[in-house]
């Protein structure tokens, strides 16, 4: 039997460098607002239902300004801030039109705040649909939400957003799983992650967030919450000082049960593989399964020993994922799934220049088995 399989790949880079701040939507003289009158305000030129429009527009726009102001203070009255260009989103442009009663507001502003301060336009990729006016925040790429449709995760690494980590992200409650890491993200950590008590993974490494990690952040590992915390604080590449980080020195007090000492390299290597690849396969930890031998050969017995910044470790994964869907122990080449070589080098395995596989055939390695959905 022959399978022919064909795949194109393909990745995604964000700017080099950090880019000018995207033009700011207006919000008529928002710096200037009255809040205390405006409630009150007509415009006698108007007729009557038109000024009852207008005023309903004004209050509600009050409303949304009080309190959004509890979780950002001033800063939305300034200019050129990621504070104000979201505010002047969710108040004009958004079509959601949500009031200041609904759950979801303090929300869809964080994420606006998110995304303004960590480039907008000129940083995220084009493929990405963050600030969709008609779509609820749990459709964009990279936000995974719970049944209640509050933000649970956020997946934004390697994608190159460029600017300062707002300290408006506290004000996700539901939030359990933040990955930053490979982007061009500067700055001081924001001492508001402290308080995300819900909060289970944050990976900041490869970025250029520096100064010091304060005790509050720290107080969520040593409760057990915050149970895998990465930033730039290794020997090879300090960039700031942490003492309960799980890739830094000196964290042995902070660590939890699932990362024990003297292991947490290991189990932060494992956890990093396994959140890729359960994007991947959503059996990677049913027992028996092809995709948990699958998983096990990457993480134990590979001698290439991928970590989850790997661009190749997916297709890695997939051919595992296919040796042993299709009885790989009774194939011919009996060490086809070789530890020690790359995929491209695999018999039958055609790759690109890039090393991306092109092309698959297996004819008489007497196969058997369904071909794996993680093919695709």
């Amino acid at each position: 039997s022959v399978i022919l399989v064909s795949i194109s790949s393909s990745t995604s880079s964000g700017s080099d460098s950090p880019q000018p701040a995207p033009p700011s939507p207006t919000i008529g003289n928002l710096g200037d607002l009255d809040l205390a009158n405006l409630s009150n305000t007509t415009t006698p030129s108007l007729s009557p239902a038109s000024q009852a429009t207008s005023s309903n527009n004004k209050l509600r726009e009050k409303l949304i300004l009080q309190k959004i102001e509890t979780i950002s203070g001033s800063l939305i009255q300034r200019p050129t801030t990621p504070q104000r260009f979201a505010a002047s989103w969710i108040i004009d442009h958004d079509k959601l039109k949500l009031d200041a009663q609904s759950p979801y507001l303090i929300q869809r502003y964080v994420i606006a705040v998110f995304y303004y301060a960590l480039g907008g336009e000129y940083s995220w990729p084009k493929t990405y649909n963050w600030m969709s006016e008609s779509t609820i925040e749990c459709s964009w790429t990279g936000l995974e939400c719970d049944e209640n449709n509050f933000v649970t995760k956020i997946d934004l690494s390697n994608i190159g957003l460029t600017g300062s980590l707002p300290k408006e992200i506290a004000g996700l409650p539901h939030l359990k799983y933040l990955d930053l890491s490979q982007n061009d993200i500067f700055g001081a950590l924001p001492n508001d992650i402290g308080m995300m008590n819900s909060l289970e993974a944050l990976y900041l490494e490869r970025n250029d967030i520096t100064g010091n990690v304060e005790k509050s952040v720290c107080e969520l590992r040593e409760k057990g919450t915050l149970q895998i915390f990465t930033t730039d604080c290794t020997k090879i590449d300090f960039k700031i000082e942490c003492g309960c980080c799980s890739n830094c020195p000196d964290t042995e007090s902070f660590l939890t049960p699932t990362l024990e000492s003297g292991n947490d390299d290991i189990d932060l290597r494992k956890s990093g593989i396994s959140t890729v690849l359960s994007a991947v396969s959503s059996e990677i930890f049913k027992d028996g399964s092809p995709q948990q031998k699958a998983y096990n050969w990457i993480v134990e017995d590979d001698g290439l020993k991928l970590d989850r910044f790997n661009e190749h470790l997916t297709q890695r994964y997939v051919m595992a994922v296919m040796y042993f869907q299709l009885s790989g122990d009774s194939w011919t080449t009996k060490a086809w799934l070789s530890p020690e070589k790359n995929e491209c080098s695999f018999i039958g395995i055609v790759c690109d220049r890039n090393m991306y596989i092109q092309v698959i055939k297996l004819d008489h390695q007497n196969l058997s088995g369904i071909l794996p959905k993680e093919i695709g």
